[in-house]
């Protein structure tokens, strides 16, 4: 019996793995789209390159919080190259929702939420790898390779799969929020600007005042784009897996709070006649 279930859960996992290739080679086919989207994210560098280049030159300082003008431009780097990666899931949910395809989805034989992230996996991995190289090219020309060792490396390949479970699950939360309401960007648009601020994507935590770095480490916003920007250039120490095991816990509370949202929203959803 116990053989069986396991033999089960590899053949449903087969399909998302499926899915998650058609997606992925989809995605290859338009490529130049992404390539295109990536000039915004230079832009952005670069106007970051010269602000931050005139604050530690009126500063005098030659570190801001512990960071050197290299490090915050490669934390930016990897900030805002996983910000742009982050595919549009609210609002192709939303879409589904208003058009009723949501009803069509939901019988067909696999997990509703489980297909988007096969689809929400592959477009991110294509897209962060473009922002990635694109952006680290330009801060590479202008500040030189990333103080980066082995163990920075593979810290941050750590933590990154974990944040994007964070990230895809509080999104899913928010795009299911249209089983109720009409409109859900509005939600979607508060959580953001909260990845931005308290999420750490423009700043570092360690630049706030400390009543608001204590707040912004109590919340979830930066295990989704801080943690895994701040072990890829700096040196955390040894309490680091303290840090990855906190992660964990987010994905573990954002995974539950999206499966009791789904349930609800189907519910919600039979009850209203599909």
């Amino acid at each position: 019996m116990q053989s069986g279930s396991i033999f089960s859960y590899l053949r449903k996992g087969r399909k998302y793995v499926g899915l998650f290739r058609i997606h992925l080679k989809n995605h290859f086919a338009y490529v130049h789209d992404f390539l295109i989207r990536t000039l915004f994210l230079l832009v952005v560098l670069f106007i970051f390159t010269q602000l931050w280049g005139v604050t530690y030159e009126v500063t005098g300082r030659d570190r801001i919080a512990g960071f050197s003008l290299p490090m915050m431009m490669w934390y930016l780097t990897v900030t805002e190259s996983m910000m742009m990666a982050y595919p549009p899931l609210v609002e192709r949910v939303e879409q589904e929702v208003k058009s009723g395809q949501v009803a069509v989805t939901l019988i067909r034989p696999f997990s509703y939420v489980g297909a988007h992230f096969s689809a929400y996996l592959a477009e991110f991995i294509l897209r962060l790898s473009i922002n990635l190289v694109i952006g680290g090219a330009l801060v590479f020309l202008l500040f030189g390779p990333p103080e980066v060792g082995p163990g920075q490396a593979g810290r941050f390949l750590l933590f990154l799969p974990v944040s994007l479970v964070i990230h895809f699950s509080f999104t899913m939360c928010i795009a299911l929020l249209a089983f109720w309401f009409e409109e859900v960007q509005g939600f979607h648009l508060i959580y953001t600007r909260l990845l931005m601020t308290l999420g750490g994507m423009m700043l570092p935590l360690e630049i706030f005042p400390e009543s608001v770095e204590r707040l912004a480490h109590v919340l979830p916003f930066q295990a989704v784009i801080y943690l895994p920007a701040k072990m890829m250039v700096t040196e955390p120490g040894g309490l680091w897996w303290s840090l990855w095991l906190k992660q964990i816990g987010w994905a573990l509370f954002s995974l539950a709070l999206m499966g009791a949202i789904y349930r609800r929203g189907v519910r919600n959803l039979d009850l209203n006649g599909g």
